[in-house]
């Protein structure tokens, strides 16, 4: 056993296997996104619908569906064996907890015993993380990203700080490494601003600087259009904007208003706010991203650790007369503090900082278990205080909330309710039109949609993205567009089947669409389903009798008109 501790394909099938049974325990679900646009996107693309069903994931329709394609699939064909599911998407997990404790080798000694347990425990700091242990397993696709990034950033460290060769092919494999994370989710792209800015900044430790630097620019862009290069292809001849909805004050698509969509939501108002960021977001433990509980410490011990570790090395310099900072170290610190800068400024959303997550556990065992108390007294209270935070630490993801669950029906006796389920008691006339009200819905319309293929669906009012102008008055992106209300006009004008409503509300009388009393002629019920609480579907009331079948009904529905 010991020799094969040291084997790195058994140490990586040690990781995948955890990862994989961790993932398959926990049956996290990711519920909003999956049922409004990872599952949607995908099957989208898949069945070539791309821009044929209108705005049902409103903004995220327009996402690059290629990392939900294998989830899609798995589903497809796995749906009675969950477990199966839960395990193959975990294994994303152990990869990147593998890849993390490979970089964990080069900065933390493991020639002891002690040094051993304080490796154990900063992988375990690094996997208990809110962002990271949340998501395991999810359809959010973070976990996945973040193993490109974190393989990519491994690659450099271990070429700059150990091999020192200037081999080109590293270059360009972590190059592409991190391309593809932004190819696949366009949220990567503060890891590739960074890691640029570090390597141009560290050009010294760089063998053929300008080589290497434009080969690991020049992958990275190759990564990033194999991934992403038929979407924005895709996204320019539909919609005169490669990044569409995003960057339209550049591009100035006619299907959206000459504005730059960024989700601001969450980010700090000012500057203060920014200074102090790391501890707003640790004290406030009911998050405005989600409404969830959570109870993180990690940005605010990050934050005193730095601070003191400055006023240490600043002390250190002035006695020593040498500010010098070990490269290794200094690459590192420099990435990892402007990978929170930029997310703070950009995003501010948890699920996107999970390298930045991992990468503190380092920084926080290094700290406490690098600082020697003189005195017993000092020695016992310091050490009283290591374990109430690694307590506090470890524990992070028992008193936190899940980013979702699903909700169980526990009337629906079927093996379909693992991941979604809809009434099968409504009957589905050919060519009906489906208009959605709000979001999530799309997966319930695929669902419907796999019963009969002749329907299309419609979203007519979402209250997910509403943005502001200038001047601050807000809108909607897209449900007050001149060009996108002309289209669905168009569409539900033109439609000659019948038409079906779908509102995700508890009360369809509670929507602002109904005071148009587009209701008043249609009956509705509740969608019996494990994913979007409150979904009704609601047809003609006079053919409702029929429409909403008895258990043993007929399904031919051919001949309703």
């Amino acid at each position: 056993m010991p020799n094969l501790l040291k084997n790195n394909s058994f140490i990586l099938f040690l990781f995948l296997i955890s990862g994989g049974l961790i993932s398959a325990f926990l049956q996290y679900e990711a519920v909003w996104d999956f049922i409004n646009y990872h599952y949607f996107n995908a099957w989208a693309f898949i069945n070539g619908r791309v821009g044929y069903d209108v705005l049902l994931a409103g903004l995220n329709s327009f996402f690059n569906p290629l990392a939900d394609v294998p989830l899609y699939y798995m589903i497809e064909y796995l749906n009675d064996y969950p477990r199966i599911i839960y395990f193959i998407q975990g294994l994303w997990f152990g990869a990147l907890w593998f890849v993390f404790y490979k970089i964990c080798l080069m900065y933390l000694d493991v020639t002891t015993l002690r040094d051993k347990l304080v490796l154990i425990l900063c992988l375990l700091i690094a996997l208990s993380g809110y962002a990271t242990f949340k998501q395991i397993g999810t359809s959010t696709n973070e976990v996945m990203l973040a193993f490109l990034v974190m393989s990519g950033l491994y690659l450099l460290l271990k070429e700059l700080f150990e091999i020192k060769s200037g081999n080109w092919k590293t270059f360009v494999l972590s190059g592409f490494l991190f391309g593809s994370a932004m190819g696949l989710k366009l949220t990567a792209f503060i890891y590739c601003v960074v890691i640029g800015f570090c390597l141009i900044v560290f050009y010294k430790q760089v063998k053929f600087p300008i080589r290497n630097i434009l080969l690991f620019t020049f992958s990275g862009l190759i990564g990033f259009l194999v991934f992403d290069g038929f979407w924005l292809w895709k996204m320019w001849q539909m919609f005169e904007n490669p990044f569409f909805p995003f960057a339209n004050r550049f591009f100035k698509s006619s299907w959206l208003s000459v504005h730059n969509f960024t989700d601001n939501n969450f980010t700090p108002k000012n500057w203060s706010d920014f200074a102090l960021w790391p501890l707003i977001q640790s004290f406030s433990f009911q998050r405005d991203e989600g409404k969830m509980f959570v109870a993180d410490m990690r940005p605010a011990v990050i934050y005193f650790i730095f601070i003191g570790s400055v006023f240490v090395w600043l002390a250190k310099g002035v006695k020593n007369k040498n500010f010098a900072i070990n490269p290794k170290w200094g690459f590192l610190i420099l990435f990892f503090l402007l990978t929170y800068v930029m997310w703070a400024a950009v995003f501010s959303i948890v699920r996107y900082y999970i390298v930045w997550e991992m990468l503190a556990a380092i920084f926080i065992v290094k700290a406490i278990f690098g600082f020697s108390p003189k005195s017993v007294i000092g020695e016992g209270l310091y050490y009283s205080f290591l374990l109430l935070l690694t307590f506090s630490l470890l524990s992070t993801a028992y008193f936190s909330d899940k980013w979702g669950r699903r909700y169980d029906y526990k009337k629906i006796p079927t093996k379909q309710d693992h991941y979604f389920w809809v009434d099968d008691n409504v009957l589905i006339p050919d060519n009906t039109l489906f208009i959605m009200f709000d979001l999530p819905s799309s997966a319930l319309f695929v669902e419907y949609f796999k019963r009969n293929p002749t329907i299309r669906g419609i979203n007519v009012m979402q209250g997910s993205y509403i943005a502001e102008y200038d001047d601050g008055r807000k809108f909607d992106y897209f449900n007050y567009h001149p060009k996108w209300l002309e289209e669905k006009r168009k569409i539900i004008n033109g439609h000659e089947g019948m038409v079906f409503l779908i509102t995700v509300r508890e009360n369809v009388n509670n929507l602002d669409f109904s005071k148009e009393e587009i209701f008043d002629s249609y009956e509705c019920k509740t969608l019996k389903n494990n994913m979007v609480p409150f979904a009704q579907i609601c047809v003609p009331k006079k053919l409702s009798k029929v429409l909403f079948k008895k258990q043993g009904d007929s399904d031919n529905a051919e001949n309703i008109r």
